[in-house]
């Protein structure tokens, strides 16, 4: 899975561990055993989401304390969902869109670049 892969699930994961974990509820309430293949592979998805999941928001803080710009529009675009348009017009340091656009692009090159070393 890619870095921009990873961040953007960050933003749908929650709500696909919800429906996961409701799905594997009603299907233990049913007590048929036949459903026990189901909820195993169910289990195994909600897992894998979880684990998804905290790979993004551990990507996310690791620039908390070093770049606390790039982590508020970090959180703002990818655990908030906002647009590039709509992040522009809330910070403080006013620029385009573009332009934190690009800061995320550049960190996620480095990030990628430090992988292939």
């Amino acid at each position: 899975m890619t870095i921009t892969q990873t961040l953007d699930d960050v933003y749908y994961l929650p709500s696909e561990i919800g429906w996961l974990e409701d799905d594997i509820a009603k299907l233990h309430g049913t007590g048929d055993p036949r459903w026990n293949e189901t909820i195993e592979l169910e289990s195994q998805r909600l897992q894998r989401a979880k684990a998804d999941l905290q790979r993004g928001i551990d990507l996310i803080a690791s620039v908390e304390h070093t770049d606390p710009l790039l982590y508020k529009v970090l959180v703002m675009r990818y655990i908030e969902g906002l647009t590039w348009a709509k992040i522009a017009a809330v910070m403080p340091a006013k620029a385009t869109p573009d332009c934190y656009k690009m800061m995320v692009y550049r960190w996620i090159k480095k990030l990628e670049n430090a992988e292939v070393k």
